[in-house]
């Protein structure tokens, strides 16, 4: 398998689920879908990557896109129903990935840290319930 294909103009929080659209700024470019960690260092928002601890967590998943750093960035972080425009495997379990990917966990390779995203909702949602473990893969 590999990462979901996202078309960030698709990305779209489901309304009627209660979930809460939290803000902040970006520290570089950031597109609506993908996986997102805010950096301790700069308290900036930047895309999540599973090939390093200090990268390889997330709060959660852009619904906006912000096209240099420093532009408000928004994300969902637990009980969204986020449509991404992608085909989604219901049930499947998604991950971190890497420069802000999503990956079904069986795409985690050993050393990689593992970050969750959420589980597939239908065939185009994924239910994000973003969980940084801080653990590699063994």
């Amino acid at each position: 398998m590999a990462d979901l294909v996202i078309t960030p103009s698709d990305v779209l929080v489901t309304p009627g689920f209660e979930t809460s659209v939290r803000t902040g700024n970006a520290g570089e470019p950031i597109n609506a879908g993908q996986s997102v960690f805010l950096d301790s260092a700069d308290n900036l928002i930047k895309k999540s990557d599973k090939t390093a601890e200090s990268t390889g967590r997330i709060i959660g998943v852009a619904v906006n896109t912000a096209s240099v750093a420093g532009q408000p960035i928004s994300y969902v972080q637990e009980n969204a129903r986020v449509t991404v425009g992608s085909v989604v495997s219901v049930g499947e379990t998604y991950v971190i990935s890497t420069a802000g990917g999503i990956s079904p966990v069986l795409d985690l390779a050993s050393t990689e840290y593992l970050g969750y995203v959420g589980y597939g909702f239908s065939a185009t949602e994924i239910l994000v319930m973003a969980v940084t473990t801080g653990v590699p893969k063994a």
